[in-house]
């Protein structure tokens, strides 16, 4: 019988990816089209998100209904998210599923990715058309995420730049999403990633891997904002260190509150 649940898990993760490779090939053909009926780039990039955004709902809410994927956000967290206003948003990465699940519950966010997705990749039409990346030049991603912010948008940033390590050990957190705080003036908005391990969507796993136990769980948890007018009385290299410091202490507490009470449910 296990074997038997780890197969259907296997076929419900393929779905998966079928799912979001046919709702990315839709997106990007109607892009001409959205382009041509928006007056500027951002009204291009919102009227796009807008278009995307169900379309990753559908594919979140697909992994729930089959019972690939388990998300536990309070009515607080998620309302919190979905009404998130000029914040930087600064994650953790347990896995490469984290990118559509927090696009899920942020509407219209900006969201910087991983350079080669910008190259060479299925996906670089819609990255290069909407999103940034971190191969961009920094005044650029500067003066597009003070844009984005100051017109109530948001920007999704994972702290450690890559996923995590695959025992589930945060990486040391970059400094981007504190240099874009910090330099726009915006406040970052901590989210703590956990659950169980994600086996077969953490760096390095195969496509034909699921976790052999049970479903892919989220626990979702976000934080106070951390705000850069803390850092105001410091040099600007040294501001950028305390609020990642920060930020880090933050989300790797939260991790820690999580494992001890895993531990006692065990």
């Amino acid at each position: 019988m296990r074997r038997i649940i780890y197969i259907y898990r296997i076929v419900c993760k393929l779905l998966t990816f079928a799912y979001f490779g046919i709702g990315i090939s839709l997106e990007i053909v109607m892009l001409p089209f959205v382009k041509m009926f928006s007056k500027t780039q951002q009204d291009f990039q919102r009227r796009a998100r807008k278009l995307a955004n169900p379309i990753i709902r559908g594919g979140i809410g697909f992994t729930q209904i089959v019972g690939l994927v388990k998300i536990n956000i309070s009515k607080e967290d998620r309302k919190k998210l979905r009404t998130a206003e000029g914040v930087v948003v600064a994650a953790n990465h347990p896995a490469f599923f984290d990118s559509v699940l927090m696009l899920s519950l942020l509407p219209w966010s900006d969201i910087v990715a991983k350079g080669s997705l910008s190259k060479s990749n299925p996906l670089s039409p819609l990255i290069n058309s909407l999103f940034m990346t971190n191969s961009f030049d920094f005044g650029k991603m500067m003066e597009r995420t003070r844009t984005n912010l100051d017109d109530g948008g948001t920007i999704l940033f994972f702290a450690e730049g890559t996923r995590s390590f695959p025992d589930g050990t945060l990486r040391p957190f970059k400094k981007g999403a504190a240099r874009l705080s910090i330099g726009t003036g915006h406040p970052i908005l901590p989210v703590y990633l956990g659950g169980n391990l994600k086996i077969g969507m953490r760096k390095g796993d195969k496509v034909l891997q699921v976790n052999p136990n049970e479903r892919f769980i989220y626990d979702i948890r976000v934080m106070d904002e951390i705000s850069p007018e803390e850092f105001a009385g410091f040099p600007n290299a040294i501001a950028v260190r305390k609020c990642t410091d920060k930020l880090q202490k933050t989300i790797r507490e939260e991790k820690e509150r999580a494992d001890e009470a895993n531990m006692k449910n065990l």
